[in-house]
């Protein structure tokens, strides 16, 4: 510390030159796109790493009561565990948008199957919970859920080698099961193994989508669907069937009990659409308009394929060869609604190794084409004169993607086909272009042959196209003015996507906020660009930059594939990130939460403000406008919200009255939910502090952006001062309570209006200076949480004045003071250039400035445990928008 005043004073001086500067840089406490992530832009071709990213949407968007276990994000909960006790009996009444919990299983099928179906509660309830939510929303669709597994699975199953050396094998293998896990619980067999009922849909899209909340904060009805005899929906079944079949393959070497019963139920649910009416999803039976099924045979013909390929019983050929498209591939491309192109890749590989067990003339097999090209012409009627070529068709559909048709090529030669997700399809065509070549040996077997590709064409092209995606391209923003580059999977770069339509990362109460996400959405393969090379980057465009299990399913298969074919050329730039997902992601939640949080931020706090009703005789009031936020990752259970006033001047208490002016879940719940108020009550640890509780029970206040209006005080009897009460500082005070209901929330931050769990602190400052203890979270979220006191006391004295040149903020002091807002030195609840200045005063030992120990944690902009003129440099690039303070 020789040369700190120095150095300090230097900084200073810098400060002031710069303040011109800054002040001039528009700041709204949220920071740009690109700035929520400081890896460097270029690495799109890095896909390792890229492999390793787009696995990681799949621990967002985990659903069910092993969440905490499984996912890798800290910042998820366990949810919607009441989907472990769905009521056992009919939608009979179903209504919208409220609808009715239940099933759509008959009274009639239940009473009948009542003993499989019970999970052994008194009354009758059956159990569909885990699995993944669709989207940004938390419908458990059907056909999009089998998709991802089966694409996620099969990239696994084709490019292993690839997630083993990349250190993703144990991570790909835990999100796998999850849903391998979720389809076995959903089927639901007699002693004899044979399916009864397969539960394909959980929840439905009108009652979710009005909701714009965490989906631990979710109670809205989630109905569950199921696939009977009389209702067989083949197309969800089967797709489900091969899932299962898939991950047979990829655990029968390392897990070979698992691989088993995988194997079992896959077959199972297989024989169940072999049985009964073959029928695509019907829309009036869960899927709505969300996911219409066009077809089912494309969905059987693929589990078929999957069990000759294990078992190699030709019976299954024989079951799928009559419901078979041959050409069906170069239409559209593989995606939840068609698998044909994954059908056609499987054909491929069976024509190799198929043998009918029988001898065909020269009449039936003049061509002297392969068995299973025989058996399908002879199944489908076809002249035998045709040439079949399985893998041929496969080149015809790439060549056909690669010319744009099916879509178009943009200007910049990215290969599209829908605006609505377009990344969507071309990793998914890259995965299957990558897995031709795997088998092909890079041989491009088009039917015209002067136009065949060199060797690896295909996955010369799927590397360019997933370069693109990785941000080699030059977007026109949709959200402002200007283009650049842009990088299509959020958090891989500072060029990165960075406000993707999804409810649990934005942390928002509506979609329509523009406010900074609360958590980085690592992995999420945003819809893409159109067919223009522009992009929209906002959480409100559900067609531009929506994010689903169905759009991420290919991406880590295509990138495995890529980083395989080019490990050796690429050298270095192939890896991975270390210690990833990152503990502060850059989000606001652990903006927010300060040291320690574990990138949860565990931030719950209370804007707030108010209004002053005065009368004559010295009488009056407060009102309070406030609505309840958070950055932890769970709700509280018994939310209380505490006001405190100071009552040392009033003559008689039993004057202060309080009452709700305005409750707004009460209104918009026809008094299902309502707050309560407490009497006012005073305080045990100071008699001239009372306080009024405002309960909200079971109904998840925080973050739901609704408002509760009340006030406190007197119209007469007695003087009225607001102006000493604790919660009074820092209110935001406004002439009329007109203000309350502005269509812009006039509500700002207010650490002193408190937040319990029930009798526990969770936010704010109590009068005496207790803050919330922030317990330490385990390195795995799988462990037990230490047990930790509730509060401590801390020193919050407002106006001591610092004479020292730094002030060390310890662990200790680290677990009973958390900082509010990085770099609010002053503590006004923003962030600019007037803390810039008094950091610059308390390094230059200015006598005169003052400072709060609040302050000094917040002031700490390098994170180096101390607030000094080092702090100074990081803030001002912060201010000017050049770098973010982490």
């Amino acid at each position: 510390m020789g040369n700190f005043k120095t150095r300090a004073r230097k900084t200073a001086a810098a400060v002031l030159s710069l303040v011109t500067v800054c002040a001039s840089v528009p700041f709204s406490g949220s920071l740009p796109a690109g700035a929520l992530v400081t890896d460097a832009a270029g690495d799109y071709d890095n896909f390792a790493k890229a492999l390793q990213y787009s696995l990681h949407f799949y621990d967002a968007n985990m659903c069910g009561p092993e969440v905490e276990d499984h996912s890798r994000f800290k910042w998820r909960a366990n949810c919607h565990t009441y989907d472990a006790a769905v009521p056992l009996k009919p939608m009979e009444s179903f209504t919208k948008p409220d609808g009715e919990i239940g099933t759509n299983l008959s009274a009639e099928f239940i009473r009948e199957n009542y003993d499989i179906l019970n999970t052994g509660t008194e009354d009758g309830t059956i159990d569909v919970s885990g699995g993944y939510h669709d989207a940004g929303d938390h419908v458990k669709f059907g056909l999009p859920e089998a998709y991802s597994g089966c694409t996620v699975s099969w990239g696994y199953l084709e490019f292993r080698d690839a997630y083993i050396e990349c250190e993703q094998q144990e991570h790909v293998e835990t999100i796998i099961r999850h849903f391998c896990d979720y389809f076995m619980r959903c089927t639901f067999r007699d002693d004899t193994g044979k399916v009864k009922c397969f539960c394909y849909q959980v929840g439905d899209g009108d009652i979710d989508h009005a909701y714009w909340q965490l989906p631990q904060n979710d109670k809205m009805n989630r109905p569950a669907w199921f696939a009977t005899p009389e209702n067989p929906t083949t197309c969800n079944v089967a797709n489900t069937a091969a899932c299962l079949l898939i991950n047979y393959l990829n655990f029968k070497d390392t897990d070979p009990e698992y691989a088993e019963k995988c194997l079992d139920y896959g077959k199972a649910l297989y024989n169940f659409a072999k049985e009964n009416d073959k029928v695509k999803a019907v829309n009036d039976q869960g899927p709505d308009q969300y996911y219409t099924s066009e077809k089912w045979e494309d969905d059987y013909c693929f589990a078929a394929c999957w069990l000759y390929l294990i078992t190699g019983d030709n019976s299954y050929m024989d079951d799928m060869l009559p419901y078979y498209d041959f050409y069906a591939p170069p239409g559209y491309c593989y995606c939840w609604n068609d698998m044909w192109n994954g059908v056609g890749i499987l054909m491929g590989r069976i024509s190799e190794v198929y043998k009918s067990g029988k001898t065909y003339t020269e009449k039936e097999n003049p061509l002297g084409q392969c068995d299973l090209a025989i058996a399908y012409m002879q199944a489908a009627g076809k002249n035998p004169y045709e040439a079949i070529d399985f893998w041929g068709q496969c080149a015809k559909a790439y060549h056909g993607y690669m010319s744009g048709s099916p879509g178009t090529i943009t200007p910049q030669g990215y290969w599209w086909l829908n605006t609505w997700g377009s990344c969507r399809y071309n990793t998914a065509t890259q995965m299957m272009m990558l897995i031709y070549d795997k088998y092909n040996k890079g041989k491009d077997t088009y039917e015209k042959e002067g136009e065949r590709l060199k060797d690896y064409g295909f996955t010369e092209w799927a590397k360019g196209q997933m370069e693109y995606i990785l941000g080699n391209n030059d977007i026109t923003y949709l959200e402002k003015s200007g283009h650049g580059p842009r990088c299509f999977l959020t958090g891989f770069d500072e060029n990165s996507a960075a406000y993707p339509h999804h409810r649990a990362a934005s942390g928002l109460t509506k979609c329509e906020d523009t406010e900074q996400q609360l958590y980085v959405l690592f992995g999420a393969l945003c819809g893409g660009p159109d067919a223009k090379d522009c992009h929209n980057d906002e959480t409100k465009d559900w067609i531009y930059n929506e994010v689903t299990i169905d759009y991420n399913a290919a991406c880590p298969g295509a990138a495995a594939g890529l980083y395989l074919a080019y490990k050796d050329t690429l050298g270095d730039k192939q890896k991975i990130t270390p210690d990833f997902p990152p503990v502060d992601d850059g989000g606001r939640g652990s903006q927010g939460g300060g040291e320690g949080s574990g990138g949860t931020g565990k931030d719950t706090y209370v804007e707030a403000c108010g209004v002053d009703i005065k009368q004559d005789d010295g009488s009056g009031v407060t009102q309070i406008s406030m609505r309840a936020k958070s950055t932890a990752p769970k709700p509280p259970q018994d939310l209380k919200i505490r006001y405190f006033i100071d009552i040392s001047e009033i003559s008689s208490f039993s004057n202060v009255k309080a009452k709700i002016l305005y409750d707004q879940v009460r209104t918009e719940t026809s008094d299902e939910y309502m707050a309560e108020l407490s009497e006012p009550t005073k305080w045990e640890k100071d008699p001239k502090i009372a306080y009024v509780d405002v309960s909200f029970g079971d109904y998840n206040f925080v973050n739901c952006g609704k408002k509760l209006q009340f006030e406190i005080g007197f119209y007469y009897g007695d003087k009225w001062d607001p102006t000493n009460d604790p919660s009074y500082q820092d209110l935001k005070i406004f002439e009329s309570n007109t203000a309350f209901f502005a269509l812009d929330p006039p509500e700002v931050r207010n650490n002193h209006i408190c937040v319990y769990d029930g009798d526990k602190l969770i936010g704010g400052i109590e009068p005496d200076g207790t803050t919330p203890v922030i317990e330490d979270e385990p390195d795995e979220p799988k462990q037990t949480a230490k047990k930790t006191e509730t509060t401590k006391k801390a020193d919050t004295t407002k106006t001591s004045t610092t004479t020292t040149t730094t002030t060390t903020v310890s662990s200790k002091e680290n677990v009973t003071n958390t900082v509010t807002l990085r770099g609010d030195a002053n503590c006004d609840n923003q962030v600019d250039v007037t803390d810039a200045v008094l950091i610059a005063r308390v390094a230059v030992e200015d006598k005169n400035v003052k400072i709060t120990d609040q302050g000094m944690l917040n002031g700490d902009c390098n994170k180096d445990g101390t607030m000094d003129g080092d702090d100074i440099q990081p803030l001002l690039l912060h201010i000017a928008r050049i770098e973010p303070l982490k």
